[in-house]
């Protein structure tokens, strides 16, 4: 089963879980709300492998011993204050929601209160089974995997902007060279052109800073522009698929292999999360 899914399958143990029956009543509205919480994360879930996700997850909830009893009144407390609080129009609001759904405010918190039993029960048979994740491990992982996590380049960008959005004005050529011009005539500088020409509302009040961009975050065509130029140098007219652009790199970072200490904790997580997920698997296969 894919790794998304049982990561679907771990949070439906907690209480989101019992909202989901609050909000959508019979099963059928629980695997719907789960599987469109599944495909936010990865959009090639399937339907099947959520409802087997589910059915892994109520066997878990069945295996819990009748007379494992940890303190949690005051979490349940806790998730109800949160719930309470998503109701605007108050109780009677909340107490309506509850009445459509067959429910009353009693056995609601008794079911967070299973939930989190549920929870508690799975948490200590994880810590029980899992070993934690050594610092060899880690560092043999990130021996065979390193390109993996390569840290992408990076450039700190600024524009002056114009898009095609208007319908009016299909080509703006003549506009951002007129603006370039008057860069190169020493007219104006580049945030005074940012702040009283750029169409980037994000950008324009700060010199058109872009922030750190890289390959992935920004359209190609805008990025290789970006990758041509030198840093502190001004482009001239560039048209991309989002409009025209004036450009500036202030900072560039090449592409580089992070060192070991950088990415340590989140390789241990990522280690300790598939490890967990295996015993779930076992666990829910049993």
């Amino acid at each position: 089963m894919k790794a998304g899914i049982w990561i679907l399958f771990i949070l439906a143990i907690a209480v989101s879980a019992c909202w989901w029956r609050i909000s959508c009543g019979m099963h059928a509205g629980q695997l719907q709300a789960a599987w469109r919480d599944a495909r936010f994360r990865d959009q090639q879930t399937t339907l099947e492998a959520v409802s087997e996700a589910l059915n892994a997850n109520r066997r878990l909830r069945e295996s819990r011993p009748a007379e494992f009893g940890v303190e949690i009144e005051g979490a349940v407390q806790a998730e109800f204050d949160v719930w309470q609080r998503q109701f605007e129009k108050g109780e009677m609001d909340r107490t309506g929601r509850l009445a459509l759904q067959g429910q009353t405010e009693q056995r609601f918190k008794h079911q967070l209160h299973d939930d989190l039993l549920d929870s508690a029960w799975l948490e200590k048979q994880l810590l029980e089974t899992a070993a934690p994740v050594t610092d060899v491990e880690a560092r043999a992982w990130f021996t065979q995997n390193a390109e993996s996590l390569r840290i992408p380049a990076r450039y700190r960008v600024a524009h002056v902007f114009l898009s095609r959005h208007d319908p009016k004005k299909p080509d703006r050529t003549a506009e951002i060279r007129a603006l370039h011009e008057r860069l190169t005539r020493g007219d104006a500088d580049f945030g005074e052109l940012a702040l009283n020409y750029s169409e980037d509302e994000r950008t324009k009040h700060r010199g058109g800073d872009l922030g750190w961009v890289t390959a992935i975050r920004m359209p190609i065509d805008f990025i290789q522009a970006v990758e041509r130029l030198e840093v502190g140098r001004i482009s001239g007219p560039i048209e991309t698929k989002l409009g025209w652009h004036l450009l500036r790199v202030a900072e560039r970072h090449v592409s580089r292999l992070p060192e070991f200490e950088e990415v340590r904790a989140e390789i241990i997580a990522a280690l300790d999360q598939h490890r967990r997920t295996s015993i779930l698997a076992k666990m829910a296969g049993g």
